[in-house]
């Protein structure tokens, strides 16, 4: 946030330079009389300020991430697991837990973490905008698993997510996610490419820590900027740009939510 100030304050100077038409460098040069010059060091001082927002302007943008890369799965997951709670069931077993019943829905698979679909995941953490929270994304085992330390000391989120391909939600109503939170409570985002900022949201509908198959449905989102609810067009398949789990549920302390598998379904 400190530097997100600062940028704002730098912008706002290069406009009081073009209003008076006088930019500093080390000595005041007015437009009339030296216009290279002036020009020059305009160009300067806006160049510094969007460095300094850089950060933030990615977070803004809704492309902030920092992907998974080939060989650091292992490691990332050393550093992180031993904060992190682990999970109490393996996809496996979900079939002893989930009640029996006919599938109904037409899905398809999105992704399974098997390196087939093209999808590049990766974590945001609040730090983008000045906090104190740690999350790290990897794929193990063919599995992703977001991971690491809430503090609500400041931002207080952490969120796991990926670029989706044109049209990949066209034509579905849903997502199904098998998942294990445990216990902690995230939200999904659909970032919507016609509008600056804006993400459709919704809970993502987990009943307990252990893994469980979840239907997320598109109509349940509503419009939200940083989480919170605006005036909006309504969710549109041709529109989302991205998908991603935030989790900013209020609570310090160690997390970590694994996904075994996502698919589309109508």
């Amino acid at each position: 946030m400190f530097w997100t100030v600062i940028g704002i304050g730098l912008l706002l100077w290069v406009l009081y330079d073009l209003y008076t038409g006088e930019v500093w460098s080390y000595r005041a040069i007015k437009r009339k009389e030296e216009p290279g010059q002036y020009w020059l060091w305009t160009a300067i001082w806006f160049v510094i300020a969007l460095t300094v927002l850089y950060p933030s302007l990615q977070y803004f943008s809704g492309s902030p991430y920092t992907y998974v890369e080939d060989g650091e799965e292992a490691t990332s997951l050393e550093t992180t697991a031993t904060e992190s709670p682990e999970p109490v069931t393996t996809p496996e077993e979900t079939a002893l837990i989930e009640p029996d019943g006919q599938e109904t829905d037409s899905c398809v698979v999105l992704e399974d973490f098997t390196g087939t679909s093209g999808l590049r995941w990766g974590t945001v953490n609040d730090g983008v905008m000045g906090g104190l929270s740690s999350g790290t994304t990897v794929i193990l085992d063919e599995k992703l698993i977001h991971t690491g330390t809430i503090n609500t000391n400041g931002g207080g989120f952490s969120y796991t997510g990926t670029r989706l391909t044109e049209d990949a939600l066209v034509g579905y109503n849903s997502l199904k996610v098998l998942l294990n939170t445990n216990g902690r409570s995230y939200d999904v985002n659909f970032n919507d490419a016609r509008y600056w900022r804006i993400n459709h949201q919704t809970p993502v509908p987990t009943t307990r820590d252990s893994w469980q198959e979840v239907t997320i449905h598109f109509s349940d989102t509503i419009p939200t900027i940083f989480s919170r609810p605006v005036e909006s067009e309504p969710f549109a398949a041709a529109a989302i740009s991205e998908l991603n789990f935030i989790l900013s549920d209020g609570i310090d302390g160690p997390f970590r939510m694994e996904i075994d598998w996502i698919k589309v379904c109508s």
